[in-house]
């Protein structure tokens, strides 16, 4: 029994992790593009705004993005969300300011 108890474990520890999902992939692309939108700005909680009042589509558009190299068309996505008002809500109760 004990034998396949560390069989069952180790097992667990060697299968594949699963791939990151949408909203971690929209979030990586969002942050990326706050380099060139707002440099300096501590971008973790506001990439994290920006994933949490995106809608579907553009949780899509942004997850198929290069996080890499964003391009102009994710920067000007995530430029246009961060005018929404429940964006900049939750960016406040982070603690951030944005750039003007």
């Amino acid at each position: 029994m004990r034998l396949l108890l560390i069989a069952v474990v180790a097992l667990a520890a060697c299968a594949p992790q699963p791939e990151s999902t949408v909203e971690e992939l929209a979030e990586q692309v969002a942050s990326a593009t706050l380099v060139t939108l707002q440099p300096g700005v501590d971008r973790a909680p506001v990439a994290t705004c920006v994933r949490d009042h995106a809608k579907f589509d553009e949780l899509l558009t942004l997850s198929t993005d290069d996080a890499r190299n964003p391009s102009i068309e994710a920067v000007a996505l995530v430029q246009d969300m961060l005018t929404r008002e429940e964006v900049q809500t939750c960016i406040a109760a982070n603690n951030v300011a944005l750039l003007e």
